[in-house]
């Protein structure tokens, strides 16, 4: 946050950039400290939306999924753990024409149970609030100053108090 804004101000300054446009930029610039002495002008429409409640998302954990499955084989837990190092190996390949078979007459039957087991645990979640996107669209542009002009703000402020006295 930048200190001496409004906080509407600092919203829209730090909303000028995407996180994705920050990506692509960085990639062209190299690592170091950089004097930056710049001024800019901004003009538009910044548009604040509603806040909004939200399901959240549930993603299956599937290392811990496992790790369950295998501590509940019980008797047949040492073959569960072949029969898992198997099957994992064979689907990270997919070239194995039985596995592939398999996977087209199984996978899904297993999404359908992911997917009606986490529906049922998105029901009992709460919904949680999001706060409304915020929109730019205008422009930015660089303003160039000579090192004797004053800023505008600084010529404004300088014309006011002259009609003060």
């Amino acid at each position: 946050m930048i200190k001496n804004l409004p906080a509407i101000q600092n919203l829209v300054l730090a909303s000028l950039v995407s996180a994705e446009s920050k990506k692509e930029i960085r990639k062209t610039v190299g690592a170091g400290v950089v004097e930056i002495d710049e001024v800019f002008h901004v003009k538009g429409k910044f548009t604040i939306g509603e806040d909004y409640d939200r399901t959240p998302t549930v993603a299956v954990p599937l290392i811990e999924t496992l790790a369950l499955f295998i501590a509940r084989a019980g008797i047949t837990r040492e073959h569960s753990e072949k029969l898992l190092v198997e099957c994992m190996t064979q689907a990270l390949l997919k070239n194995d024409g039985k596995a592939s078979g398999e996977l087209a007459a199984n996978v899904p039957q297993v999404a359908a149970t992911v997917e009606r087991v986490s529906a049922e645990i998105l029901a009992k979640l709460p919904k949680a609030k999001v706060k409304g996107s915020c929109k730019f669209k205008g422009t930015v542009e660089r303003v160039e100053i000579a090192e004797s002009q004053p800023l505008p703000v600084a010529e404004e402020l300088i014309a006011a108090n002259i009609g003060q006295d």
